[in-house]
Protein backbone atom coordinates (compact mmCIF):
# COMPACT_ATOMS: atom_id res chain seq x y z
CA UNK A 1 0.00 0.00 0.00
CA UNK A 2 1.16 3.75 -0.52
CA UNK A 3 0.12 6.67 0.55
CA UNK A 4 0.99 9.95 -1.23
CA UNK A 5 -0.34 13.62 -1.30
CA UNK A 6 1.04 16.62 -3.76
CA UNK A 7 0.56 20.48 -3.85
CA UNK A 8 1.00 22.70 -6.93
CA UNK A 9 0.94 26.40 -6.87
CA UNK A 10 1.90 29.12 -8.98
CA UNK A 11 5.70 29.64 -9.20
CA UNK A 12 5.13 33.38 -8.09
CA UNK A 13 6.48 34.88 -10.95
CA UNK A 14 5.17 37.92 -12.38
CA UNK A 15 4.14 37.53 -15.82
CA UNK A 16 6.28 38.92 -19.44
CA UNK A 17 4.15 40.65 -21.25
CA UNK A 18 4.97 40.64 -25.03
CA UNK A 19 3.36 40.68 -28.39
CA UNK A 20 1.80 44.36 -28.28
CA UNK A 21 2.50 47.72 -27.57
CA UNK A 22 -0.75 49.83 -26.78
CA UNK A 23 -4.01 49.39 -25.64
CA UNK A 24 -7.12 51.53 -24.09
CA UNK A 25 -8.09 51.64 -20.49
CA UNK A 26 -10.10 53.85 -18.31
CA UNK A 27 -9.02 56.37 -15.55
CA UNK A 28 -10.27 55.95 -11.96
CA UNK A 29 -8.52 59.79 -11.26
CA UNK A 30 -10.67 61.33 -13.99
CA UNK A 31 -12.82 64.40 -12.52
CA UNK A 32 -16.57 65.02 -13.88
CA UNK A 33 -16.30 68.10 -16.38
CA UNK A 34 -18.33 70.89 -14.98
CA UNK A 35 -19.73 74.10 -16.38
CA UNK A 36 -20.92 77.39 -15.44
CA UNK A 37 -23.41 79.16 -18.49
CA UNK A 38 -24.92 82.39 -19.11
CA UNK A 39 -26.98 83.03 -21.74
CA UNK A 40 -29.39 85.90 -22.69
CA UNK A 41 -31.64 86.28 -25.86
CA UNK A 42 -34.09 89.40 -26.70
CA UNK A 43 -36.90 88.33 -29.49
CA UNK A 44 -39.21 90.83 -31.36
CA UNK A 45 -42.65 89.38 -32.43
CA UNK A 46 -43.50 91.27 -35.38
CA UNK A 47 -46.89 89.86 -36.53
CA UNK A 48 -49.27 86.99 -35.06
CA UNK A 49 -47.25 84.70 -36.64
CA UNK A 50 -44.05 86.22 -37.27
CA UNK A 51 -40.75 86.55 -35.27
CA UNK A 52 -36.88 87.77 -35.00
CA UNK A 53 -34.97 86.81 -32.55
CA UNK A 54 -31.26 86.81 -31.41
CA UNK A 55 -29.45 84.62 -28.37
CA UNK A 56 -25.55 84.89 -26.90
CA UNK A 57 -24.33 82.45 -24.77
CA UNK A 58 -21.20 81.78 -22.81
CA UNK A 59 -19.78 78.59 -21.38
CA UNK A 60 -16.93 78.06 -19.09
CA UNK A 61 -16.07 74.22 -18.47
CA UNK A 62 -14.08 72.78 -16.12
CA UNK A 63 -12.13 69.55 -15.99
CA UNK A 64 -12.80 69.33 -19.76
CA UNK A 65 -12.21 65.69 -21.09
CA UNK A 66 -9.79 64.36 -24.06
CA UNK A 67 -8.99 60.99 -25.32
CA UNK A 68 -5.16 60.66 -25.32
CA UNK A 69 -2.21 58.30 -25.74
CA UNK A 70 -0.20 57.67 -22.24
CA UNK A 71 2.94 55.78 -21.92
CA UNK A 72 2.66 53.81 -18.83
CA UNK A 73 4.82 51.32 -17.18
CA UNK A 74 3.71 47.89 -16.70
CA UNK A 75 5.77 44.36 -15.80
CA UNK A 76 8.96 46.44 -16.46
CA UNK A 77 8.27 47.88 -19.87
CA UNK A 78 6.70 51.06 -21.04
CA UNK A 79 3.27 50.94 -23.09
CA UNK A 80 1.26 53.55 -25.02
CA UNK A 81 -2.38 53.05 -23.20
CA UNK A 82 -5.25 54.99 -24.64
CA UNK A 83 -8.50 56.71 -22.41
CA UNK A 84 -9.94 59.30 -20.67
CA UNK A 85 -7.59 62.19 -19.18
CA UNK A 86 -8.76 65.78 -17.86
CA UNK A 87 -7.11 68.86 -20.41
CA UNK A 88 -7.68 71.70 -17.80
CA UNK A 89 -10.17 74.57 -18.26
CA UNK A 90 -11.96 76.12 -21.24
CA UNK A 91 -14.65 78.46 -22.88
CA UNK A 92 -17.01 78.43 -25.28
CA UNK A 93 -18.75 81.23 -26.40
CA UNK A 94 -21.02 82.75 -29.80
CA UNK A 95 -24.17 83.72 -30.75
CA UNK A 96 -27.69 82.51 -32.64
CA UNK A 97 -30.09 84.50 -34.64
CA UNK A 98 -33.16 83.25 -36.30
CA UNK A 99 -36.41 84.17 -37.87
CA UNK A 100 -39.82 82.60 -38.10
CA UNK A 101 -42.99 83.38 -40.24
CA UNK A 102 -46.26 81.85 -41.49
CA UNK A 103 -47.53 84.25 -44.71
CA UNK A 104 -50.64 84.93 -42.97
CA UNK A 105 -51.39 87.78 -45.26
CA UNK A 106 -51.74 85.84 -48.12
CA UNK A 107 -55.04 84.51 -50.14
CA UNK A 108 -56.78 81.25 -49.58
CA UNK A 109 -54.35 77.95 -49.33
CA UNK A 110 -51.21 80.23 -49.65
CA UNK A 111 -51.79 81.54 -46.20
CA UNK A 112 -50.35 78.13 -44.99
CA UNK A 113 -46.81 79.01 -46.38
CA UNK A 114 -44.14 80.31 -43.99
CA UNK A 115 -40.62 79.86 -43.72
CA UNK A 116 -37.59 79.25 -40.81
CA UNK A 117 -33.81 80.38 -40.49
CA UNK A 118 -31.31 80.22 -38.11
CA UNK A 119 -27.94 80.84 -37.83
CA UNK A 120 -24.91 80.23 -35.28
CA UNK A 121 -22.18 81.33 -34.32
CA UNK A 122 -19.33 80.00 -31.91
CA UNK A 123 -15.57 79.98 -30.53
CA UNK A 124 -14.41 77.74 -28.63
CA UNK A 125 -11.17 77.42 -26.17
CA UNK A 126 -7.55 75.97 -27.40
CA UNK A 127 -7.12 73.21 -25.92
CA UNK A 128 -3.04 72.36 -25.33
CA UNK A 129 -1.09 69.57 -24.40
CA UNK A 130 -3.06 66.72 -26.03
CA UNK A 131 -1.51 63.76 -26.87
CA UNK A 132 -1.65 61.52 -30.39
CA UNK A 133 0.86 59.02 -31.96
CA UNK A 134 3.93 59.61 -34.95
CA UNK A 135 2.09 58.58 -38.32
CA UNK A 136 5.13 56.40 -38.29
CA UNK A 137 4.73 54.19 -35.66
CA UNK A 138 5.31 50.24 -36.34
CA UNK A 139 3.26 47.84 -36.69
CA UNK A 140 0.02 49.86 -36.85
CA UNK A 141 0.19 50.14 -33.35
CA UNK A 142 1.69 52.70 -31.06
CA UNK A 143 4.36 52.40 -29.08
CA UNK A 144 5.72 54.27 -26.20
CA UNK A 145 8.44 55.97 -27.79
CA UNK A 146 5.81 56.96 -30.50
CA UNK A 147 3.88 59.70 -28.40
CA UNK A 148 3.59 62.93 -28.96
CA UNK A 149 2.16 66.23 -28.51
CA UNK A 150 -0.48 67.25 -30.96
CA UNK A 151 -0.74 71.41 -31.62
CA UNK A 152 -3.38 73.02 -30.01
CA UNK A 153 -7.02 71.61 -31.29
CA UNK A 154 -10.67 73.31 -30.85
CA UNK A 155 -12.78 71.68 -28.52
CA UNK A 156 -14.94 68.61 -30.13
CA UNK A 157 -18.47 68.42 -31.37
CA UNK A 158 -18.67 72.10 -31.85
CA UNK A 159 -18.82 73.47 -35.17
CA UNK A 160 -17.92 77.20 -35.88
CA UNK A 161 -20.62 77.95 -38.17
CA UNK A 162 -24.50 76.07 -38.68
CA UNK A 163 -27.28 77.06 -39.97
CA UNK A 164 -30.91 75.54 -41.19
CA UNK A 165 -33.10 76.98 -44.08
CA UNK A 166 -36.89 75.31 -43.76
CA UNK A 167 -40.23 76.02 -45.75
CA UNK A 168 -43.29 75.12 -44.14
CA UNK A 169 -46.64 74.72 -45.10
CA UNK A 170 -50.00 74.25 -42.62
CA UNK A 171 -53.25 74.48 -44.06
CA UNK A 172 -56.66 72.78 -43.75
CA UNK A 173 -56.09 68.70 -43.22
CA UNK A 174 -51.80 69.27 -44.84
CA UNK A 175 -49.07 69.68 -43.40
CA UNK A 176 -45.24 69.85 -45.06
CA UNK A 177 -41.58 70.34 -43.93
CA UNK A 178 -38.33 70.84 -46.33
CA UNK A 179 -35.35 71.27 -44.33
CA UNK A 180 -32.05 72.16 -45.28
CA UNK A 181 -29.01 71.78 -42.28
CA UNK A 182 -25.29 72.17 -42.95
CA UNK A 183 -22.53 72.60 -39.99
CA UNK A 184 -18.71 73.12 -41.01
CA UNK A 185 -16.01 71.02 -39.49
CA UNK A 186 -15.64 69.89 -36.33
CA UNK A 187 -13.43 67.87 -34.26
CA UNK A 188 -14.70 63.88 -32.80
CA UNK A 189 -11.79 63.31 -31.38
CA UNK A 190 -7.89 64.01 -30.19
CA UNK A 191 -7.38 60.61 -30.70
CA UNK A 192 -8.15 57.86 -32.26
CA UNK A 193 -7.50 54.76 -30.96
CA UNK A 194 -7.21 52.66 -34.35
CA UNK A 195 -4.80 52.80 -36.92
CA UNK A 196 -3.97 56.43 -36.86
CA UNK A 197 -3.75 57.37 -33.68
CA UNK A 198 -4.39 61.12 -35.16
CA UNK A 199 -6.96 63.40 -34.45
CA UNK A 200 -10.34 63.17 -36.04
CA UNK A 201 -12.64 65.39 -37.67
CA UNK A 202 -16.22 65.28 -39.43
CA UNK A 203 -15.97 67.27 -42.40
CA UNK A 204 -18.56 69.86 -43.37
CA UNK A 205 -21.84 67.99 -43.92
CA UNK A 206 -25.41 69.32 -44.95
CA UNK A 207 -28.46 67.02 -45.89
CA UNK A 208 -32.15 68.23 -47.22
CA UNK A 209 -35.24 66.52 -45.23
CA UNK A 210 -38.79 66.28 -45.91
CA UNK A 211 -42.24 65.50 -44.83
CA UNK A 212 -45.62 65.60 -45.71
CA UNK A 213 -48.77 64.82 -43.83
CA UNK A 214 -52.58 64.30 -43.82
CA UNK A 215 -54.25 64.70 -40.74
CA UNK A 216 -57.35 62.60 -41.02
CA UNK A 217 -59.01 63.48 -38.05
CA UNK A 218 -57.77 65.48 -34.63
CA UNK A 219 -56.17 62.05 -33.74
CA UNK A 220 -54.50 60.51 -36.49
CA UNK A 221 -52.66 61.49 -39.23
CA UNK A 222 -50.78 59.83 -42.29
CA UNK A 223 -47.92 60.94 -44.05
CA UNK A 224 -44.50 60.26 -45.92
CA UNK A 225 -40.95 61.30 -44.23
CA UNK A 226 -37.89 61.97 -46.56
CA UNK A 227 -34.24 61.80 -45.34
CA UNK A 228 -30.96 63.02 -47.03
CA UNK A 229 -32.67 63.58 -50.43
CA UNK A 230 -29.39 65.27 -51.59
CA UNK A 231 -27.72 61.82 -50.52
CA UNK A 232 -25.10 63.43 -49.08
CA UNK A 233 -21.70 61.61 -48.04
CA UNK A 234 -19.81 62.15 -44.19
CA UNK A 235 -16.41 62.59 -44.68
CA UNK A 236 -13.92 62.22 -41.71
CA UNK A 237 -10.41 63.66 -41.81
CA UNK A 238 -7.38 63.13 -39.76
CA UNK A 239 -4.31 65.47 -38.70
CA UNK A 240 -2.74 67.56 -37.93
CA UNK A 241 -0.07 64.65 -37.99
CA UNK A 242 2.83 65.43 -35.44
CA UNK A 243 6.34 63.36 -35.71
CA UNK A 244 8.82 62.66 -32.80
CA UNK A 245 10.88 65.13 -34.39
CA UNK A 246 8.79 67.86 -33.66
CA UNK A 247 7.82 68.48 -37.34
CA UNK A 248 4.23 68.85 -38.06
CA UNK A 249 1.99 68.31 -41.11
CA UNK A 250 -0.97 70.65 -40.75
CA UNK A 251 -3.08 69.02 -43.59
CA UNK A 252 -5.99 67.26 -43.08
CA UNK A 253 -6.93 63.97 -44.70
CA UNK A 254 -9.57 62.15 -46.16
CA UNK A 255 -9.71 59.05 -43.48
CA UNK A 256 -13.12 57.64 -44.42
CA UNK A 257 -16.38 58.11 -46.37
CA UNK A 258 -19.83 56.87 -45.48
CA UNK A 259 -22.60 57.17 -47.47
CA UNK A 260 -25.60 57.86 -45.63
CA UNK A 261 -28.37 57.27 -48.06
CA UNK A 262 -31.61 58.37 -49.06
CA UNK A 263 -34.28 56.97 -46.60
CA UNK A 264 -38.26 57.04 -47.03
CA UNK A 265 -40.73 56.20 -44.05
CA UNK A 266 -44.63 55.89 -44.29
CA UNK A 267 -45.80 56.65 -40.73
CA UNK A 268 -48.75 56.70 -39.40
CA UNK A 269 -49.47 58.39 -35.64
CA UNK A 270 -52.63 58.02 -33.46
CA UNK A 271 -52.95 59.87 -30.32
CA UNK A 272 -55.27 58.32 -27.89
Amino acid sequence: MKLGASWGGPAGQQPTITGWTASTGGNPDLKPMEANQFDSALEWYFSPTGMLYTTVFYKKIKNYITNEVTAENISGQEFAVTGPQNAGTGNVKGVEAGYSQFFDFLPGAWKGLGVQANYTFLRSSKITGTTSCDPDHANGSCGADFIVTNPALPMAGLSQNSYNLIGMYEYGKWSARLAWSWRSRYLITTEDSGDTYLPMWNDAYGQLDASVFYHINKAMQVGLQMNNLTNSTTRVLMGPSTYVNGVVDPKLYTRAIFQNDRRYELVFRATF
